[in-house]
């Protein structure tokens, strides 16, 4: 089912295309609280107004360096969204932000198209993206895979608080810092079943500790 901003609600069935994103626990980095204060929310505005703005990049895990995704926090989402603003004339004030920019979500972006592997899976088939406690292919879909809030095919999604990527987007999956906390890879897949069984395509990526050490 797909709601008014185009994204799909996450009850559909998974099909695949891996990408992992390992993680440890970054709530101490990352505002928790469904609450984003008027501080939190100036600091990013500033930010924003003052630096060049770049989300967190999700790691090649096989052939390292490369980047296969990137990662949006609360307050890159915001800074984004400020300079935006400021590049068109305008200014974006903390108080005045929309509740939807300010949702308690870490947004997982995995690109697609030219950057995913070649495969038999159909190209119509649809990306999907889950968490889950460790990087086994075996527990995609099962009950210990954990569905983000809300899932978004494309770009759409980034494009409202001003992100601009050089990769084309397969998919955006929205989650919050919890079931980050709690899981120790991210998923993106895209499967196809037939008389022959399950094909599936697959990209991993890491998101590394240096990164991690700095978000917010």
């Amino acid at each position: 089912m797909v709601d008014a901003m185009g994204k799909y609600r996450t009850n559909a069935a998974v099909a695949l295309s891996i990408a992992v994103l390992f993680s440890r626990h970054v709530s101490n980095q990352i505002a928790t609280s469904d609450h984003f204060s008027v501080e939190e929310a100036t600091a990013a505005v500033e930010w924003g107004r003052t630096h060049e703005v770049r989300p967190y990049p999700i790691r090649n895990a096989i052939h390292g360096g490369s980047s296969v995704g990137a990662a949006f926090t609360r307050f890159v989402r915001i800074a984004l969204a400020a300079r935006a603003e400021m590049r068109k004339g305008g200014s974006l004030e903390p108080k005045d932000l929309p509740p939807w920019l300010g949702e308690p979500l870490v947004y997982l972006a995995m690109w697609g198209k030219d950057d995913f592997p070649a495969s038999t899976v159909p190209i119509d088939a649809p990306f999907h993206i889950e968490l889950l406690p460790q990087t086994n292919a075996a527990l995609l879909g099962s009950a210990k895979a954990e569905q983000p809030t809300w899932l978004s095919l494309g770009d759409s999604s980034l494009g409202r608080f001003g992100a601009t990527l050089d990769h084309e987007i397969a998919a955006v999956g929205a989650f919050s810092v919890d079931a980050l906390n709690r899981s120790g890879a991210v998923v993106l897949y895209r499967s196809a079943h037939d008389a022959k069984g399950r094909r599936t395509a697959a990209t991993w990526g890491i998101l590394e500790k240096a990164d991690l050490d700095n978000w917010r």
